[in-house]
């Protein structure tokens, strides 16, 4: 499923490409607290009582196709069928990823609407993507504004914390929390120059959430930076750096006093290098 890599580059650049696309979004942090993760964690969507990295009773890896069809059936209220539609991919062979005994779909890609996007994402749908028969990845664009308060209420600190500051337009800063054992990647988002650390926990907000299967998580993808790297934590932009999870807990705990872009430039630049040891091996997903 090679198309789906570039697009979540794209996705985050604005672009529109026609087939899949994908966001990640970054947001501001303001806190005066540092967080404790809760236990369990839970989903950061109201409605969902399904803990990452399960999403409305999908669990990528494990759900299928026909457990997707009956999660869409189930949720009228907040999924339109008006706004869901689905592609199929084709084999090597030229015949449709279909299977010919139970009818269902092994390589394809639902597309659907969760009521209206926060952010304007000019068109760009939530997706789940069947992989091999099972839910590989699951792209999910709140329908409402959540607070990085709130997703750390809800999930803990994360294990990797990323940050990309534009000064182009009126100002973007981006930030993705990694979760690794769910299989989580939120991404957040505040645009304007006011944005400062200061007030990121309540400045910035989730714009994408991406939830991962085991093999789709180690999945290489070249992404911006022509270097391959895992799905999960895989850079996306020569400018995205990590923020250390000491100068991350000083952020939480109100200690900084700066704009996100000047944080931003104060950060480390990484060393990006390939991860050809992360790629999974074919039968490390059950079923």
């Amino acid at each position: 499923m090679g198309q789906f890599i570039s697009s979540e580059i794209r996705k985050r650049a604005g672009i529109v490409l026609t087939g899949v696309l994908a966001v990640l979004v970054i947001v501001p942090v303001f806190a005066q607290e540092t967080t404790e993760t809760p236990t369990p964690i839970r989903s950061i969507f109201p409605y969902d009582t399904c803990a990452p990295p399960c999403w409305m009773g999908l669990i990528p890896g494990e759900s299928t196709a026909h457990d997707v069809d009956v999660m869409l059936e189930q949720n009228q209220d907040i999924i339109l069928p008006k706004d869901v539609s689905a592609s199929i991919h084709y084999l090597p062979t030229g015949e449709l990823a279909i299977d010919s005994t139970m009818g269902e779909t092994f390589f394809g890609t639902y597309y659907f609407h969760l009521g209206e996007p926060y952010f304007d994402q000019m068109g760009i749908s939530d997706r789940i993507e069947i992989e091999d028969g099972k839910v590989g990845v699951i792209l999910i664009h709140p329908d409402l504004r959540i607070p990085l308060a709130d997703s750390l209420e809800d999930l803990g600190n994360p294990d990797i914390v990323r940050m990309m500051s534009f000064s182009f337009g009126n100002g973007t800063t981006w930030m993705d929390l990694i979760y690794l054992e769910p299989r989580l990647r939120v991404g957040l988002q505040q645009d304007g120059d006011e944005c400062a650390v200061a007030t990121l926990l309540e400045g910035m907000a989730a714009s994408t959430v991406f939830y991962y299967s085991p093999n789709a998580a180690v999945e290489l993808g070249r992404y911006g930076l022509e270097i391959e790297q895992p799905r999960l934590r895989g850079y996306l932009f020569p400018e995205e750096r990590d923020v250390p999870l000491d100068t991350w807990q000083s952020w939480l705990a109100g200690e900084v006093d700066q704009s996100c872009a000047e944080a931003w430039s104060r950060l480390p630049e990484p060393e990006i290098t390939p991860s050809p040891t992360l790629t999974p091996a074919p039968d490390s997903e059950s079923g």
